[in-house]
């Protein structure tokens, strides 16, 4: 399930930062779109993607309340081990067996969980939550440990021999699966911003009619901190559910 979210996060992200700059080579070029080869020259580094879409940010959403790019250390974590999934380490397992240079890098799951996971547990943990989630495992660990076997191993690669340590990291991964999901959104709801309002200004004040339904299906990333952190699907043909 990681991997899938590394997958979808790095070709979704891509795609977007892409998008605001097709559409502002558009408006800034008489309605003429960016050349196919001009993309392909563009790659797939998100996070020189990102940072090509923040001077248009702020030349066209830097007064909106989610215009500014979000640059926290756990922000530029997400998009540093997305950026390098994306150009390299979706290769990692292939890569593993055949002895390539990506094999040299970290195992995706295990850097995230080290760069992007354990800050947020140390910012979002808390002591008493923490200890509460403690005591919750420990009461429901006891009836079981004695006739359990455990077998498993940690996102951080470290190997689970007890009940009571897997109820941990379930518990934790809770915790990074709720707080990391706000600041990928935070992410995107600014990429969505800015293409909203180029759309928009393509569309009524450019006459370029490609740009009229653009900011549709990325609307429903422009919401509150509340709402991203607690919404855990995100398909625009079942927004309501």
């Amino acid at each position: 399930m990681y991997l899938q979210a590394f997958f979808a996060l790095s070709i979704g992200l891509e795609r977007l930062a892409k998008l605001v700059l097709v559409a502002d080579h558009a408006i800034t070029h008489g309605g003429a779109w960016m050349s196919d080869a001009t993309l392909k020259k563009i790659g797939h580094d998100i996070d020189a993607l990102l940072r090509a879409c923040e001077p248009i940010s702020r030349a066209h959403v830097a007064k909106e309340t989610w215009g500014t790019r979000p640059t926290s250390l756990i922000h530029d974590a997400i998009v540093a081990n997305l950026s390098d999934f994306a150009k390299l380490a979706r290769y990692y397992n292939l890569a593993s067996l055949s002895g390539g240079k990506t094999a040299q890098m970290p195992e995706p799951i295990q850097r995230w969980w080290t760069e992007v996971a354990t800050p947020i547990l140390a910012l979002h943990g808390g002591e008493r939550r923490t200890a509460a989630r403690r005591a919750q495992a420990a009461a429901l660990v006891a009836p079981l440990e004695k006739a359990s076997f455990v077998l498993h191993h940690a996102e951080a690669g470290q190997p689970i021999r007890s009940l009571d340590a897997m109820m941990q990291q379930a518990q934790s991964a809770a915790v990074v699966q709720r707080h990391g999901r706000l600041y990928v959104m935070q992410v995107v709801r600014w990429l969505a911003t800015v293409l909203a309002e180029i759309a928009r200004e393509g569309a009524y004040q450019h006459r370029i009619q490609a740009f009229l339904a653009l900011p549709e299906p990325f609307t429903m990333f422009q919401n509150d901190d509340a709402y991203l952190r607690g919404r855990k699907t995100w398909s625009f043909y079942r927004l309501g559910r």
